[in-house]
């Protein structure tokens, strides 16, 4: 018996190897860079989730060796085959989903999201939680990168989503919305020559390989094709426009049996390409990447994966108007209806260097800040949207590091925080708020919320 019939008959290596490559093929380099949710081992067997199917694969494999298994080629090509999908189902588990073929009008939902590729190697042993802790971040459904969502309604957004936070109640919430300047020029070319390409290639007649004929492709009468020409007119509207990366991204802390954080009003933001969804996750090293504020600025990779197995990014494109619809302070009728808010005197008007008679307070710094982590001690209480003209300086949130934009839900409480990666540049962004809503009252906040430090195991 040669090597080959050894290895087809007596190890299930064939039909592992080609059943893992039929499943990845639309991606292959999945096969060198997994992803997957690996958060909350509460013992060996959730740590290593491909134990059990290595047994069980291993059982099959080895079954000839016992006396009274029959010995032809078909029962031991069963046996084989048998085990090999059992070692596929295991590399899923190790390497994630399968990716999908290209060209597909949407993607399945819910789904693992793409903030996991991005996650540093930071060894956790977290125990067993009393409560239900979930990881989140928000990005674009169906991962058509050229979509710029922004909430329907000005300067609501934010009453809206603390109105969730109190109604859903959870024992803590913690989300971050990060924001930098970008320039995805050369990318957003990229992205259109790359439509064309598969614009033209699915309009070429597909070769059926029973009849030999010509025939036309399916998708043709699909959404990705018939959409084609508006998301590169899209393109052409926002390659040459000033445009901002933004990341959402946070923490859910709650009892099994209360609200949940799908609750929040993220799938309200939309465009007419796109709409925004919540990916959760279990992987404690998320909790990290909250801590430091970090976010994943560089998307270029997933404009270049739209016409192929596309993700999601897990951060999106927006405009500054995009950007100014997501954050804000609390604003219109809705606020009468806040109860976890710390409510202060608006101070509209209030011009710094005309009362202190500061030179200083006018050259677009807050000298009084000294910590690039900040919080609202008392957030104006704005029973009315302020008119376009007053939010105009709201178009200059973004800089060239990242700054941030928090709210942290505990105890019954909404906070608001302010971050910048620098002191400097914290003080330019405070002071551009005052523009809009006047001298605003801050004082410096504590990197880790306190109720994190409840939870030693993942900190």
């Amino acid at each position: 018996m040669n090597p080959a019939e050894v290895g087809l008959l007596y190890l299930p290596v064939f039909s592992w190897g080609a059943s893992v490559l039929f499943l990845y093929r639309h991606d292959l380099s999945r096969l060198r860079h997994p992803f997957r949710d690996t958060g909350d081992p509460r013992n060996w067997w959730a740590a290593h989730p491909s134990a059990p199917y290595l047994v069980f694969a291993a059982a099959i494999s080895l079954s000839w060796v016992v006396p009274a298994f029959p010995r032809q080629w078909y029962f031991l090509l069963i046996a084989q085959g048998t085990s090999g999908l059992v070692l596929t189902m295991a590399t899923v588990k190790q390497l994630g989903p399968p990716p999908r073929k290209p060209y597909v009008d949407v993607l399945r939902y819910p789904r693992l999201g793409s903030r996991l590729r991005h996650l540093r190697s930071i060894p956790v042993r977290p125990e067993e939680p009393k409560a239900r802790i979930r990881f989140f971040n928000v990005s674009l459904r169906n991962g058509t990168v050229v979509s710029t969502p922004s909430y329907p309604e000005k300067q609501a957004f934010c009453a809206t989503l603390i109105q969730a936070l109190e109604a859903a109640n959870p024992d803590f919430a913690w989300i971050q919305f990060l924001f930098v300047k970008a320039d995805h020029g050369s990318a957003l070319v990229q992205l259109k020559n790359s439509m064309e390409r598969a614009k033209w290639e699915i309009e070429r007649p597909a070769l059926d390989f029973i009849s030999g004929e010509e025939r036309v492709r399916r998708e043709l009468g699909r959404d990705f094709y018939r959409l084609a020409d508006s998301r590169m007119k899209k393109v052409d509207d926002i390659v040459t426009k000033p445009m901002v990366t933004l990341a959402i991204q946070g923490m859910w802390v709650s009892k099994v049996d209360s609200g949940r954080v799908d609750v929040l009003p993220f799938d309200h933001c939309s465009d007419e390409h796109d709409s925004l969804a919540v990916f959760q996750y279990r992987d404690p090293r998320l909790l990290r990447e909250l801590v430091d504020r970090r976010m994943v600025a560089d998307i270029r990779e997933y404009l270049d994966r739209y016409t192929k197995s596309r993700l999601e990014p897990p951060s999106f494109m927006a405009t500054p108007e995009g950007l100014e619809s997501f954050v804000h302070l609390p604003a219109g009728e809705i606020v009468e209806s806040l109860r976890s808010i710390t409510w202060g005197n608006s101070a509209r008007g209030y011009n710094r260097a005309k009362i202190e008679g500061d030179a200083k307070a006018d050259s677009g710094l807050r000298e009084d800040v000294t910590s690039n982590i900040l919080r609202l001690v008392g957030v104006p209480k704005m029973e009315k949207i302020l008119e376009d003209d007053s939010i105009q300086p709201l178009l200059h949130l973004s800089s060239a590091t990242v700054r941030a934009f928090e709210l942290i839900y505990s105890a019954g409480r909404t906070e608001l925080l302010l971050s910048a990666e620098t002191v400097d540049d914290m003080r330019k962004y405070a002071h551009l708020l005052d523009s809009v809503y006047g001298d605003l009252d801050l004082e410096t906040a504590e990197k880790v919320p306190a109720f994190l430090r409840q939870l030693p195991s993942l900190l």
